[in-house]
């Protein structure tokens, strides 16, 4: 199969994409971050090989197709957050276990690769970036995979960040998907204040994507103000009104955090 890195020239690789010479140009001349690849739960659950080059798949690259180390590289993808997913729905003893396990695999599956170089700070990001490596840095998605025993916080220190909470209500804080029940209450508990503040302490930001409103501005709150407090995916409910969208107001709370 012939890929993009392949291409004989700006003009070539712009003809396969449809878009205009100059936005490739743009493309490669850029740092080129995506802040959250969630490609190892396909990893988890199907085998699925980070290092081969998959294709689109049977639905043209909807669900199936996952983000893959080769096209990422051919495709100027300069860095990525690499990110682990909890499994709300196991004992928080065996979140705990699998965390740390997958953990090694994924670093494994990066260091494995001599184009990647796995970065936990900024002057790592551009010592690696020096050096024409893919930059990638690691992350949590579900604090509720450290919630059995929040000790654990200061041994990963090496993560850029953790979206405090993912899909499901927990013992950390109220998510912002449409559940019928709210299991912990509406917004953050105190075991969710304590991992913020544990969290930031390991230099790990905190990611408010997926809390509920009251989740969110509860944080704000409970966060150190010298930090900046992240959102790193998310719609604007201003564009779309949906229960995954910020408002403005959270916008600005971002923006204002720095």
């Amino acid at each position: 199969m012939r890929t993009f890195a392949d291409e004989p020239s700006i003009d070539a690789w712009a003809r396969a994409l449809r878009v205009s010479p100059a936005a490739v140009e743009l493309l490669k001349n850029a740092e080129v971050l995506d802040l959250h690849v969630d490609s190892f739960i396909w990893t988890r659950l199907f085998g699925y090989d980070l290092r081969r080059r998959h294709g689109l798949g049977p639905l043209g690259a909807r669900y199936f197709s996952q983000v893959d180390l080769p096209r990422a590289l051919e495709g100027h993808l300069t860095s990525a957050t690499w990110v682990l997913t909890t499994n709300p729905f196991l004992p928080s003893s065996v979140r705990r276990r699998l965390f740390f396990s997958n953990l090694a695999k994924l670093e494994k599956v990066l260091d494995a690769d001599p184009r990647v170089r796995l970065v936990t700070n900024a002057a790592e990001h551009r010592a690696a970036r020096e050096a024409g490596k893919h930059a990638a840095f690691l992350a949590i998605q579900g604090g509720n995979a450290l919630d059995h025993d929040l000790d654990d916080v200061a041994r990963i220190g090496r993560m850029l960040r953790c979206t405090l909470v993912h899909l499901t209500p927990a013992s950390l804080g109220q998510t912002s998907a449409p559940f019928p029940t709210r299991l912990f209450g509406d917004g953050l508990t105190d075991r969710g204040r304590e991992m913020v503040q544990r969290l930031e302490a390991a230099d790990v930001f905190v990611d408010l994507a997926h809390a509920s409103r009251k989740t969110f501005f509860d944080a704000v709150a409970a966060h150190d103000r010298s930090k900046p407090i992240w959102v790193t995916h998310t719609g604007v409910e201003g564009v779309r009104p949906h229960w995954r969208n910020l408002t403005d107001e959270q916008v600005r709370v971002i923006a204002d955090s720095g």
